[in-house]
């Protein structure tokens, strides 16, 4: 992904995911790590906690349409990389 071009939002407004889109992925294992991953990037990147929403749906059945949009989803942490939220501790709340 270090060549990938960056993007400005994590998918597109006019994609439509569905269940039978695409080829079966050969390891649905890894699928299933990565958007566990960005489920975690949810905490500091609420900006895509639509997009990882729509893409937990298809873990029990991912195919390559869903790992391309996972991938572009990729290329949008490329776009905002120095931007999210940073917590601070702090003595008052």
């Amino acid at each position: 992904m270090n060549g990938a071009k960056p993007v400005k939002t994590p998918l597109p407004d006019t994609l439509q995911l569905k269940i039978s889109d695409g080829d079966p992925m050969d390891d649905p294992h890894l699928y299933r790590q990565v958007i566990g991953s960005l489920q975690y990037a949810c905490l500091t990147r609420p900006d895509i906690a639509y997009v990882v929403n729509k893409l937990c749906k298809y873990m029990s059945n991912p195919t390559t349409t869903h790992w391309q949009s996972y991938k572009r989803v990729l290329r949008y942490f490329k776009e905002i990389v120095n931007q999210g939220l940073f917590f601070f501790p702090s003595s008052t709340i």
